[in-house]
């Protein structure tokens, strides 16, 4: 495998406008479904990261605030310095234009639309022809194994768009400056976009082709190229990388539990047809960690984390594929047993997952299912030099008949359409809670007492203080005002102050509202940086405000 990428193709504008029009309409017919009713809320963890985009979005629009505070989250918390907070994703405008729920869905739609075409580009610069460079896009991102963690709430699975664009160049950067700049560009993003899984995923992909490319590229271009790629990404992240390290340093999460794809896990992921977030309960009896078969059988996580369908012809396509071009490509060969290896986790009695997790950064990384990301490219490629190699064989045999073609075609229809039926389901079914109010179009928001004493003016002589009991004093006005109108309109108030009580669709208000002081009793301001860092005074504590609903000790089990 050669640095430079020798093959790739002269990407002429048609060629571009093509690929890019495909794989739009590969991604509104694989989620359309999550669109079937823009503001319904999601399942799963979905209150969680639409609360986390919220509450930086009321801090901006509302109070005109920067969000590197959040004050409704455990009695105030760091928002901007969160590992997964992103307010630095290029997409956030559609959250802040839109709403967290609609912008969110958006955002899932335009990143599985960039990685499907970065996956095409991906396989056409190894050298895959325009029909079999499909198969790949298809297979990684209109599967499950961007589906599932989308319906249930993983924000950061949209960060994954960018593993394919960092592969390529990181190929093309031992030639090309420009390459190596614009990978460290996508890592950055990545991380800006709450992608915290998947950077040190990629990095550690990347780490692992750079060692395999030592003789091919040369000791010194694989430093610069390493280096170069290393310093780009820490500039361009800066702004979040350096609070996010400030705050692990201060909180740091030092994850014990064990993890790990089991023989069993890792075949019913790949080829069981039944892709369902229930499947973790309804195929496997426990985790096995204590048993003798830990290695064979067991799942260790939500399915999630599991679920990342090919199909038997998929992987028969792969052996192919290796067969034919895995010596060429040996590096993204020899990928996949090592990182299969890391994604088994804790159960194999080496685990290198297990040893790299006691270094930093490894240390917080919560699953090692999740190296599925890097090995399952490989074989998501070598299934497109499969179909390549048979395409090229029928044309051989049969010249002039463009016969492997159309084999070719007919093999991602099949792909596709298998694929079809198992996702849009997972799809479907993500999205299910009615917004408050019975009424799609209509949207509860908060009455903004601050801005009211803002536009009126501060009185002369008038201290923070007092003014901060003038603004407290308006919300709970408008609070009560809001919760009288929701008692009218058939929804019963949550209780004061619940612990581990959701209140659930028509009973109530939707899961996690409480969070944001919706129906509390106030409508606090966040209190800013200096107050938290000096200690916020008395006008700025929110004692009526109940932080626990949908939350509590819930959060303690959260899977992100």
């Amino acid at each position: 495998m050669s640095g430079p990428s020798s093959s790739a193709l002269a990407w002429r504008s048609g060629e571009t406008v093509r690929a890019a029009v495909i794989a739009l309409a590969l991604n509104l017919v694989f989620l359309s479904p999550i669109f079937q009713h823009p503001r319904n809320w999601g399942i799963e963890d979905w209150d969680q990261h639409a609360f986390y985009h919220e509450a930086a979005r009321i801090s901006i629009l509302d109070y005109g605030q920067w969000p590197q505070w959040n004050p409704w989250y455990c009695g105030g918390t760091d928002l901007l310095a969160n590992p997964q907070s992103r307010v630095f994703d290029p997409a956030y405008p559609l959250v802040l234009a839109l709403g967290s729920i609609v912008g969110l869905k958006i955002e899932l739609a335009l990143y599985a639309w960039l990685g499907l075409l970065g996956m095409y580009v991906l396989g056409r610069d190894l050298g895959l022809d325009p029909v079999s460079a499909w198969l790949a896009p298809i297979v990684y991102f209109c599967g499950p194994t961007y589906a599932l963690p989308a319906s249930s709430g993983m924000t950061w699975i949209m960060s994954t768009a960018y593993i394919p664009w960092v592969v390529l160049l990181f190929l093309r950067g031992p030639g090309a400056r420009r390459a190596a700049v614009a990978c460290g560009a996508c890592l950055a993003l990545m991380y800006l976009g709450g992608g915290v899984y998947p950077v040190v995923v990629t990095a550690t992909f990347l780490g692992f082709l750079a060692i395999a490319s030592l003789r091919a590229w040369g000791v010194a271009a694989v430093t610069r190229l390493t280096v170069a790629v290393l310093a780009c990404s820490l500039i361009l992240g800066a702004a979040k990388i350096l609070p996010s390290v400030a705050f692990m340093r201060e909180f740091p999460r030092r994850m014990d539990q064990q993890s790990g794809f089991s023989v069993q896990s890792l075949a019913f992921g790949l080829f069981h047809r039944d892709q369902s977030l229930s499947m973790a309960q309804a195929g496997f009896d426990g985790d096995h960690f204590d048993r003798s078969d830990r290695l064979l059988r067991g799942i260790s996580t939500d399915f999630d984390d599991v679920g990342m369908y090919i199909g038997p012809l998929v992987a028969a396509l792969a052996v192919v594929g290796l067969a034919s071009r895995g010596r060429r490509l040996w590096p993204f060969a020899a990928s996949i047993p090592v990182f299969v290896w890391l994604s088994f986790g804790d159960r194999p009695r080496a685990s290198l997952f297990g040893a790299l997790h006691t270094l930093p950064v490894f240390e917080s990384m919560r699953y090692a299912e999740r190296y599925r990301f890097a090995w399952l490219l490989a074989v998501c490629m070598f299934a497109g030099h499969g179909v390549r190699w048979l395409s090229c064989r029928l044309q051989r045999a049969y010249p002039g008949r463009r016969l492997g073609a159309g084999v070719a075609t007919l093999v991602l229809a099949i792909v596709a359409c298998d694929l079809y039926a198992i996702t849009r389901p997972i799809y479907r079914a993500a999205f299910p809670i009615p917004p408050p109010g019975g009424a799609e179009g209509r949207s509860v928001r908060r009455d903004r007492g601050p801005r009211r004493v803002r536009r009126e003016g501060i009185p002369a002589g008038c201290r923070a203080g007092d003014l901060r009991r003038v603004e407290l004093s308006l919300s709970r006005a408008a609070d009560e005002r809001r919760r009288g109108q929701l008692l009218r309109d058939g929804f019963r108030a949550p209780p004061r102050d619940p612990v581990d009580q959701p209140v659930l669709p028509g009973r109530g208000l939707p899961r996690g509202w409480g969070r944001l002081g919706l129906y509390s009793g106030v409508d606090p301001e966040p209190p800013s940086l200096h107050d938290r860092r000096e200690g916020a005074p008395a006008a700025h504590r929110q004692p009526e405000l109940s932080l626990r609903v949908g939350g509590g000790r819930r959060e303690a089990g959260r899977k992100s």
